[in-house]
């Protein structure tokens, strides 16, 4: 459940911020599990190559009119952090929360002409396996210059979503999803797709399903591949996916997102996938 505005505090940074496995005990769950016995690895396929602005494109278009100035104070968003090797069940690693605080405008002092939203966050960050809560807190700044005449800035704040979660994938204290320079990327197999989903459980067991019209979310799927090009002939590929919907609240623009790819240890590949999943939300007020 989420908590009240006095038990949160923390950063839209520390909330996509994911805590790193480190590369020793990555290995030895893999080793244990699958053993280091050599297969014969498939060459992953790539599909039609497409323009990353197309990519912009798909991922503004299904933002649809939302926007930081629709945040209100209170909304508050719940996620979990989760990782599956190999097909095996996914496991949670962690749980984070953050809630709307404040909100201020900021203006020129000299002309009093509007600058940008400054939004001030609090929450918290659990970790399953230790038990530990952290509390956290930021602020974060959103200027409308930006997101009129710049909608590439939209792809770079999923990008940067991206790294964080393939943070848990590359290696951090050891090995590396590519292990040589990256020279070039593309990006292929962009699909769309609109669907309707039941919001999380925590919110539609709540009167009145929390306030969600139908009690039903309009999503947007979003998939995609890049390649991260070693040469003219090697590649390290990567899968994409998010689902994205305009019916939560604001900060719970992304309803899920995942990063798939392979990671090398000894004589043979796993295939991993991390996701961020929405588990819960309050709109403010």
């Amino acid at each position: 459940m989420l908590k009240s505005n006095d038990e949160m505090k923390n950063d839209l940074n520390a909330l996509m911020w994911i805590h790193t496995f480190l590369s020793f005990a990555v290995v030895a769950v893999l080793l244990f599990f699958f053993g280091c016995k050599e297969i014969q690895e498939e060459k992953a396929s790539l599909g039609s190559e497409v323009q990353a602005q197309s990519i912009i494109e798909a991922l503004v278009i299904a933002q649809g009119n939302a926007n930081p100035w629709e945040i209100k104070k209170g909304e508050a968003v719940l996620y979990n952090y989760t990782q599956e090797v190999e097909g095996s069940p996914p496991t949670l690693f962690q749980q984070v929360s953050q809630q709307v605080l404040a909100l201020e405008d900021i203006r020129d002092e000299e002309d009093d002409s509007y600058l940008f939203l400054k939004v001030y966050y609090v929450g918290t960050e659990f970790d399953p396996e230790t038990g530990e809560e952290t509390d956290i807190s930021f602020t974060r700044q959103y200027d409308p210059k930006v997101y009129d005449l710049e909608p590439e800035s939209d792809f770079e704040v999923f990008q940067d979503h991206n790294s964080r979660l393939m943070s848990m994938v590359d290696d951090q204290a050891g090995f590396k999803t590519a292990s040589k320079p990256i020279i070039r990327e593309t990006y292929h197999d962009l699909t769309v797709k609109q669907m309707r989903m039941a919001p999380p459980a925590t919110v539609s067991s709540r009167s009145d399903c929390g306030g969600v019209p139908n009690c039903e979310l309009r999503v947007t799927r979003v998939n995609y591949d890049k390649a991260e090009w070693t040469s003219e002939t090697d590649f390290q590929k990567v899968s994409y996916e998010y689902d994205i919907s305009i019916d939560p609240p604001y900060s719970g623009l992304i309803v899920r997102e995942c990063v798939a790819t392979q990671i090398k240890v000894e004589k043979r590949k796993y295939f991993v996938r991390n996701c961020m999943n929405m588990q819960d939300f309050i709109y403010g007020n």
